[in-house]
């Protein structure tokens, strides 16, 4: 034991000289110093965000049936720009492919959050509007209430109309569900308005953990 405690005392020891002589060193040249740390810093991030992605492809799955056979396609001009297609740009797609079992639409803006009132509070939410075969597509299965079907649609494109007495149709994330509700069964049925464009939302049904398509959603 005793030669044991030595061994690893002089261990520490030299690790301790060696901290020593490399912050001197880093401190005598304050770029370089600077420079290292950046490198790290990068390194480290670079490192982290393509692990969150294996993690995201190849470790946690979507909870969707077949996952790798699910194939996303987006619409650009001859620019590479990309813009919103149609309702009956994709009803035609899906009406004339011959490889491809079915086809649903999503309009996303990213990371911008949408601001909605649920009563007297304000949420700010990352929407994504959807065909109502979107979960079919998918093969998703609600975690509470139901999910969007073909009979929610409203208009000709993906966006709700200035003019419509459809009802509008939501479903929450499951993230969204917990952290906004508090996991309360009684959201169903709620209803949540849209403060600029005086749309009401019914919330339908909250989607299983770990859907999170288009990446960082809260509702569709």
């Amino acid at each position: 034991m005793k030669k044991k405690w030595l061994a690893r005392s002089l261990r520490f020891d030299l690790l301790a000289r060696d901290l020593r002589i490399a912050i001197r060193g880093l401190r005598r040249s304050p770029t370089f110093a600077a420079a290292t740390v950046l490198t790290l810093t990068i390194g480290i991030g670079m490192a982290v965000a393509i692990f969150t992605v294996f993690r995201v492809v190849l470790v946690e799955r979507l909870p969707v049936v077949d996952q790798d056979r699910v194939v996303v396609l987006w619409t650009e001009n001859n620019n590479g720009t990309e813009f919103t297609a149609g309702k009956h740009v994709l009803d035609a797609f899906r009406r004339e492919t011959r490889t491809l079992h079915d086809v649903a639409g999503v309009v996303h803006w990213g990371a911008t959050p949408y601001p909605l009132t649920d009563g007297s509070r304000t949420l700010l939410l990352q929407q994504a509007i959807v065909g109502g075969n979107f979960f079919d597509v998918l093969g998703a299965r609600p975690a509470l209430g139901r999910l969007l079907t073909r009979d929610d649609e409203i208009g000709g494109r993906f966006q709700p109309p200035s003019f419509s007495s459809a009802p509008h149709a939501m479903v929450l994330s499951y993230a969204t569900w917990q952290r906004e509700f508090g996991g309360d069964s009684a959201v169903i049925g709620r209803r949540v308005t849209d403060p600029y464009a005086q749309w009401t939302y019914t919330i339908m049904g909250v989607a299983p953990p770990g859907l999170d398509y288009p990446r960082g959603v809260s509702e569709w």
